[in-house]
């Protein structure tokens, strides 16, 4: 799909876009979701191999109870 067809979908007011446009948009969506959650698989795998001792997804900073 063109970028400008993605750009117009992206910046039409919902209540404006005709079916077909919305099942586009959704399709969009979520391949825009995938990538995102493989970039983040990807940046968890580099901070743990970085910092092996910190478990991924928790805090950094210790908790009020740690401290």
């Amino acid at each position: 799909m063109e970028l400008t067809k993605i750009g117009k979908l992206l910046t039409t007011p919902i209540e404006e876009l005709k079916y077909h446009e919305l099942q586009q948009l959704i399709e969009i969506l979520e391949v825009a979701i995938e990538k995102i959650a493989e970039a983040l698989a990807e940046l968890q795998k580099e901070f743990a191999a970085i910092f092996p001792s910190v478990k991924v997804g928790s805090d950094v900073a210790p908790s009020k109870d740690e401290e």
